[in-house]
């Protein structure tokens, strides 16, 4: 039987002088959270956000949102800097022609004019409230929460598991907060935007319907 091969460590985001390194894996599953809407082009790639000074890698769609934290390295950070998703996956395809390990999103690849919107302003912070109303999601959402769960576990190596908390729901119209773990470090960051729905507390199942007599049942009766 073969053994498989040993998963490399995790290694994040990097600044560099040519730009920001990651591994190809990363550069793909965050761009699908990307919007698509010709619309938002500031939202149709990924961008660079800071929260109390941390720089994050973030891709988003208006509805949910991934942010990964950015190692330092000593070099500044380009704060609200855009790659087009164009940019991006042309990034990813050179970095597997080329058999490199990590895609580099160019300084010089930014988009002209573009700033990424300040995401600080959307995560919410983690707290419990006993007293919170439950929130509604699109379900959707979660099934890719949970693939990019799944593909950050592909990223590291086996010590330690891969587990999503959630942070915060306290409160019908607030976001869901989900951070993705490993051994205490948090690789990402996911925030779903909420529905309008009515949720009750409790959970609500709806009473079979009870079955209607067949006309065979009624032909025995007659005869």
């Amino acid at each position: 039987m073969a053994r498989s091969k040993p998963r490399a460590p995790y290694v994040p985001p990097t600044i560099t002088e040519a730009g920001l390194a990651l591994s190809p894996g990363l550069a793909s599953m965050l761009l699908e959270w990307a919007s698509d809407d010709p619309f938002r082009s500031m939202l149709c790639g990924l961008g660079i956000g800071v929260a109390n000074g941390q720089p994050y890698l973030c891709a988003t769609d208006g509805h949910r949102l991934v942010r990964v934290p950015i190692a330092g390295s000593g070099l500044p950070c380009r704060i609200n800097a855009v790659w087009s998703a164009d940019k991006v996956t042309r990034a990813i395809r050179l970095a597997k022609v080329d058999g490199t390990p990590t895609v580099t999103l160019a300084w010089s690849d930014v988009e002209s004019g573009a700033m990424f919107p300040p995401v600080d302003q959307v995560v919410p912070q983690p707290k419990i409230d006993g007293d919170a109303k439950p929130c509604a999601v699109n379900p959707a959402y979660l099934t890719d929460a949970g693939r990019i769960g799944a593909a950050l576990a592909k990223l590291t190596d086996d010590d330690g598991n891969v587990v999503a908390v959630i942070r915060t729901l306290s409160g019908a119209l607030e976001p869901m907060r989900i951070d993705i773990l490993r051994s205490g470090y948090t690789l990402a960051t996911l925030v779903i935007m909420p529905m309008r729905a009515d949720v009750p507390h409790a959970c609500v199942y709806e009473a079979p319907v009870a079955a209607k007599p067949t006309t065979t049942s009624k032909i025995k009766q007659a005869a």
